[in-house]
């Protein structure tokens, strides 16, 4: 995970809480555009450390898809950089934060689940733009968050700050099958599942449709596994598939400290919940202060996209919206994932607090844009189903059971632990 900084102004920010975003070397510059630093982390080609481009100064966290054959993503953008990058931001397809400072204009951006997070400042005179909130809070005070799917611009000339949406998704549900679902899901694995990545294992549906793509395409995923709280038959049926590792639950205790620097870098906006704790055991144990793997691939979007937490009208947690019966007019609830993006300040947090990166297959872009065209029908039909078929179709071990690090989990036996045998409608609890 690279960190960013930049502001118009002539003095530095304080930048220690992103410096050890990236591992790869620090970038330090200023000149009449402005003052910045850039804390490198590569996960695609060799490293690159010139920032400065013909049009200005390029800072770019994250990773795009849109030149496979290409040898770095970075270089791909900067040969593509016009003095107006807007055409250029909206073809981007991956996760990304991106700065361009111009003659012109300031112009920064991030993809359409804010997957890399970005905040800014702004005055009658002054710009400034971080990837941690401290960073500018230290300066200004305050900071702003950037929003999802948004591309602002900062006119050097009036000093006025504008913004727009970046990319507006087509909402009309016409195509009666999951074909072109199928087929954008398997490019989006084979795009983010490399040799230097790591894929979290459970027993869910989410990761699940992950790993079942991923053999389809003959990959052959390194996996970890936090093994509490899940289904023990379908877990045991994964482990017999996949090379994996197995990491023990730590004691919050363990991670007190670090879980307290990573509240006051983002500003108290954390959540220190099982998920978080299980995502910081895998890294800590698995990634942290290793060259490889240093790519974390996570199934986020499965709930927050594909389900609204719910089936048929039926809640399964407090963050569903309209209890994942979809309408036959999507623009009534669209957007309804505002979940994600607290997961996102998340996962940035904390894979940024140790030096790795993060990948979500299920929320690239077009493999959404094909499930929002399905059938109002299929969407309709049963939990995930999208998911179920798919791994129906490879033959790959499942539940459709919604699952995670929860607490009551551990007193089941159907999930590990002693404990009463009934727990077929427990969901979330």
């Amino acid at each position: 995970m690279c960190g960013i900084a930049f502001t118009t102004g002539p003095t530095p920010l304080p930048t220690l809480s992103i410096e050890h975003r990236g591992p790869d070397g620090l970038t330090k510059g200023s000149n009449h555009l402005g003052t910045w630093c850039h804390a490198l982390m590569t996960t695609q080609g060799s490293p690159r450390h010139t920032l400065e481009t013909a049009h200005g100064v390029c800072l770019y966290n994250g990773d795009v898809y849109n030149w496979p054959t290409e040898h770095n993503d970075y270089d791909s953008i900067v040969q593509r950089t016009t003095d107006d990058p807007s055409e250029l931001i909206a073809h981007l397809r991956g996760e990304f934060a991106v700065v361009f400072a111009h003659e012109s204009a300031v112009h920064f951006a991030v993809d359409p689940w804010r997957t890399r997070s970005l905040w800014y400042y702004h005055d009658d005179d002054t710009l400034a733009v971080a990837s941690l909130p401290d960073v500018l809070r230290q300066r200004y005070g305050t900071a702003y968050r950037v929003r999802a799917n948004s591309h602002y611009t900062w006119d050097r000339h009036t000093h006025r700050l504008t913004w727009k949406q970046i990319q507006h998704f087509d909402l009309t549900q016409k195509t009666p099958n999951y074909d072109l679902v199928f087929e954008k899901l398997e490019q989006a694995v084979q795009d983010r599942v490399t040799a230097n990545s790591l894929t979290m294992m459970s027993s869910g549906m989410d990761c699940g449709v992950i790993l079942a793509a991923s053999r389809s395409l003959g990959l052959d995923p390194r996996t970890a596994t936090v093994p509490w709280g899940e289904r023990n038959d379908t877990l045991a049926d994964r482990l017999k598939l996949h090379r994996s590792h197995l990491v023990k639950f730590p004691r919050q205790s363990t991670l007190a400290a670090e879980m307290e620097r990573q509240r006051e870098m983002h500003w108290c906006r954390y959540s220190d919940n099982e998920d978080t704790i299980g995502t910081m055991a895998i890294i800590k144990q698995l990634m942290w202060r290793k060259k490889t793997p240093r790519v974390l691939i996570n199934g986020i979007g499965g709930d927050e996209v594909y389900s609204d937490y719910g089936v048929l009208g039926q809640p399964m947690r407090w963050e569903s919206n309209f209890g994942g019966l979809f309408p036959k007019d999507l623009a009534h609830v669209w957007p309804w994932h505002g979940r994600v993006h607290d997961w996102m300040d998340r996962d940035d947090l904390v894979a940024g607090f140790y030096g790795v990166a993060t990948r979500y297959p299920l929320l690239d872009r077009e493999l959404v844009q094909a499930w929002l065209n399905t059938t109002h029908g299929l969407k309709n039909r049963g939990y995930k189903d999208w998911l179920r078929c798919y791994m129906e179709e490879k033959k790959y071990p499942f539940t459709d059971v919604k699952i995670g690090f929860a607490q009551w989990r551990r007193d089941t036996q159907v999930y590990g632990g002693a404990g009463p045998n009934d727990v077929s409608d427990r969901r979330d609890q």
